[in-house]
């Protein structure tokens, strides 16, 4: 015995089995539908329950980045050390009018203003005092702007006669010893032939904030950057500010993210009204349109169970999950439609209970194939290094399996209920009174009526594509658009780029954007500051050299910005050297390692120089008994924004991790807190390809053992294969990167593909005959439901084409891809595919030549009624 013979056996076991078992299902639903109503309502509130265990993860970093990456890693120990993260609010200040010039003394007075108003402004009972960066004497570090030439102090400001012959008179170095150059806080500045600097369009104040309870100064960005948007944005003498804070750029996202849900709204009309309009008929009694909103209803109850379970174990709600119900609505939308042509097909059965019990047995076995290959495929992509990724595959594969138990008990009783009240004559939403079974709209009375029949659009599916796909230049044009289709997708696979940027998750239109073009207008290609550090392992009074040429190699890359590192040795070294000659080594100029920390402590505490030691003291981290320097730290800032693409990320990444690799990564390291999204760049290309060969490998498993056939099972992969290179080919064209949130949708399009090819495939395999005929079949007989599926999904997501939060507006972009390739590829490729080289039909296959009326490409003359099964003269068929 062959293995396609042992498959066909097992096959045809398992077939029987699960008809047997949707039989007895559809026995008990029938026989007390309102019990099995309840007891599934029942289900879902005490599911709901976990919503007292609710959850939610809003932190970007935890959700789109590895969680045991080495950046991770390394930002534990930071905040072990130094406490949490120094965050910065900057305000950027820009003469709109007039001479657009902010180095004139009126001008230079007004953001003197500014800068009093923001730390003296009240944010509750916090102000800047309470969160600032402070010296080791408790004092507030000035913010760096060019106000530091007047210290910050409006009265020495008015009695400067001369505020730019001041900018160009004194040395910014010798203000600012370390950090960046005067450059980094003026923007668009003109010089006179002697290289003075005459005017500044623009020009940037720097707080650095700090605080270990980091919701305080979240609520505290939050509240100070509303203020400055309603009060400070138009100041006088023709001058705008523009304050940036994490804060309340995190802020805006999430409003944009809450304003774009309630756009899915509209899209669930939308729906509801599309699936009413295709389970509606002309006739009252028989219309079924209601369905089409306890269907949704069905899939809110598998939403709200899953996440409700998720909840109860401890499953993190987040940014992507809030999608969930996009990918149970394609699915569960799709089942319903199956149910429903299954409950057509049986229309020749007189009684209600026994036509319901034959639907649930023919479409229970279809059903059940695209749902176990749905949760293995999701279940399958769990494994992900993307936390984000794994916990919506989490509530995916949990929802799915919902959606699968309530369309089989709760639907079908709804269902059944709904043609009790078709056969006591009662209209669809108001089954209170009865009426005549002729009652309707647009009724021909004088012509035969046949409850399945479908509509236009569901017949062109069922009839027309059939014997277009067939024909030979419906084969041919199929066959060229693939090809171009394909071609295309290769080539964008080739040139997408790998970026993310918790920036796009502000949106245009909103103010946190205006202070980003503000910033990108006049600041373009702005850095950011990298802290590199020495760990309790490195000896720094024996490790001077070391520490002098590690912190020189990485600052030699082309990313790091000139003249911009501060590192305590070098202000300390210079330091000795002019007050403490003798301490100096001559060797190697280096400090004598007997008096290395007995002068560190002198350097700390000395307020004045050139170097000024006190600035230094966060720098450095003593022992418990203050007798060594356990950790220290050095900082640089490196070009971030005129990065093109994550790969230039891992290039910076990875140059600077490289200059200190030999002396391994427990001694030194640089650090950034942007480093833990740009390391997740480097598991995206291996973390995609690996999810979707398991998810892959998951489907042909699944998809063999329950349609009986390898080849059969090849091809759907082979199918889904296709869909997802077209689809991230066309990312690119359709301006999506390639990142954390995109590849969730690429694992997704696995899921909604299976669902549109095996339907199709698993029709194809039910019947004998030549293989144009029998794909022919396979489109008349799941055709409808697999197109209706998916274009009510496309309905659902279609409202958030306005959509203005970064999440939405991609995943709007990509399920219009997936569904678009997935229907094109499960609903004219395969067919194509499988009337050249489809495998045999199953050993107990019907055959076609004893089912012409159910063959779309049989006589033209003598054709299938649409809806009814039943042969009938084509030229007396009539539309109403």
């Amino acid at each position: 015995m062959g293995m396609q013979d042992t498959l066909d056996k097992v096959s045809h076991a398992v077939h029987n089995a699960m008809e047997t078992t949707f039989s007895r299902i559809a026995t008990v639903v029938v026989s007390w539908p309102w019990a099995v109503i309840g007891g599934t309502v029942l289900m879902t509130v005490v599911m709901g329950q976990g919503v007292w265990f609710y959850q939610e993860e809003t932190k970007e970093e935890n959700q789109f980045t590895p969680p045991n990456s080495r950046a991770k890693k390394e930002n534990v120990w930071v905040e072990d050390f130094y406490g949490e993260a120094e965050r910065r609010a900057v305000t950027y200040i820009i003469a709109r009018e007039g001479d657009r010039n902010m180095l004139t003394k009126p001008r230079l007075l007004q953001m003197m203003d500014y800068h009093q108003w923001f730390i003296k402004f009240q944010a509750g009972n916090t102000s800047f005092p309470d969160l600032c960066l402070k010296d080791d004497t408790g004092e507030c570090l000035p913010p760096a702007s060019v106000l530091t030439f007047w210290n910050h102090n409006k009265t020495l400001l008015e009695l400067d006669p001369n505020p730019v012959g001041t900018v160009n008179t004194i040395a910014w170095r010798t203000l600012h010893p370390t950090g960046p150059p005067l450059s980094y806080y003026l923007s668009t500045t003109k010089s006179d032939a002697a290289g003075n600097i005459v005017s500044a369009e623009a020009m940037r104040l720097e707080y650095v904030l700090h605080s270990n309870d980091i919701d305080w100064v979240v609520g505290y960005e939050e509240q100070i950057t509303d203020a400055a948007s309603s009060e400070k944005r138009d100041l006088p003498l023709g001058i705008q500010s523009y304050l940036h804070t994490d804060g309340g750029q995190d802020k805006a996202a999430e409003e944009a993210i809450s304003n774009d849900l309630s756009s899915l709204i509209a899209g669930y009309m939308m729906m509801v009204v599309y699936s009413s309009l295709v389970l509606g008929r002309q006739r009252f009694t028989y219309s079924h349109a209601s369905l089409g909103l306890l269907t949704v209803v069905s899939v809110l109850m598998s939403t709200f169970s899953a996440y409700g379970l998720m909840w109860y174990i401890g499953v993190k709600f987040n940014n992507v999950t809030q999608v969930l119900i996009l990918v149970l609505l394609g699915i569960g939308i799709d089942d319903t439609f199956v149910i429903m042509d299954s409950w057509w097909d049986a229309a020749h059965i007189p009684d209600m209970k026994e036509r319901m019990i034959a639907a649930l047995r023919h479409a229970g076995p279809a059903i059940t194939v695209t749902s176990l290959t749905d949760c293995v495929a999701f279940l399958a992509g769990s494994g992900t290094v993307f936390p984000a990724l794994r916990d919506f595959c989490y509530y995916a594969a949990t929802g799915i399996a919902f959606d699968f138990l309530y369309q089989s008990t709760f639907f079908v009783a709804l269902a059944y209920l709904s043609s009790l009240r078709q056969e006591s004559s009662r209209p669809d939403f108001l089954c209170c009174i009865k009426v005549s079974s002729d009652a309707g709209i647009c009724v021909n009375k004088n012509r035969a009526f046949h409850e399945a029949r479908r509509g236009v659009f569901t017949r062109f599916i069922s009839t027309t594509l059939p014997k277009v796909l067939m024909s030979t230049p419906g084969r041919v044009v199929s066959i060229v658009l693939t090809i171009v289709f394909f071609a295309l997708g290769i080539y964008g696979c080739t040139v997408i780029r790998v970026n993310f940027s918790n920036e796009w998750f502000v949106p245009d239109g909103t103010d946190g954007r205006t202070v980003l073009n503000a910033r990108d207008d006049f600041f373009p290609g702005s850095s950011a500051p990298v802290d590199f550090y020495f760990s309790d392992l490195v000896d720094h009074a024996a490790s001077q050299g070391f520490m002098n040429t590690t912190i020189t190699s990485a600052t030699g890359s082309k990313w790091v910005v000139p003249g911009t590192t501060d590192f305590y040795l070098w202000s300390f070294t210079r330091w000795v050297a002019m007050n403490h000659a003798a301490s100096i080594n001559t060797t190697d100029g280096g400090v004598v390692q007997n008096d290395f920390y007995s002068l560190l402590k002198l350097f700390l505490a000395t307020s004045t120089g050139p170097p000024e030691g006190a600035s230094q003291y966060r720098n450095v981290m003593w022992n418990e008994d203050g007798t060594a320097v356990e950790t220290s730290r050095a900082s640089f800032f490196i070009i971030r924004d005129p990065m093109d693409d994550g790969e230039d990320a891992i290039e910076c990444l990875g140059r600077l991790r490289g200059d200190v690799a030999v002396y391994g990564t427990e001694r030194v390291f640089p650090f950034a807190f942007f480093f833990v999204f740009w390391e997740g760049y480097k598991e995206l290309v291996p973390e995609v390809t690996r999810n979707i060969a398991v998810a892959a490998a998951c489907v042909f498993s699944i998809v063999t053992v329950t349609l009986a056939n390898v080849l059969m099972g090849v091809i759907v992969v082979v199918i889904i294969g296709c869909v997802d290179v077209c689809l991230l080919g066309f990312m690119y064209y359709f301006g999506v990167d390639f990142n954390a949130v995109s590849i969730i949708c690429l694992v997704v399009a696995i899921g909604l593909a299976v669902d549109y090819s095996v339907h199709i495939a698993h029709s194809y395999l039910q019947v004998k005959g030549p293989r144009p005929d029998r794909a022919a079949y396979a489109l008349w007989k799941m055709g409808p439901a697999v197109v209706n599926g998916g274009f009510s999904t496309f309905l659902a997501v279609f409202p958030l084409v306005t959509a203005k939060s970064y999440i939405f507006t991609v995943f709007f972009r990509m399920f219009v891809l997936i569904i678009f390739f997935g229907l094109w590829f499960g609903v004219v490729v395969l067919p194509v595919f499988l009337s050249f080289v489809g495998p045999a039909p199953y050993i107990s296959a019907e055959d076609l030549e004893t089912m012409t009326h159910m063959n779309p490409l049989s006589n033209d003359n003598l054709k299938v009624h649409p809806d009814t099964n039943e042969m009938e003269e084509s030229k007396d068929e009539k539309d109403v």
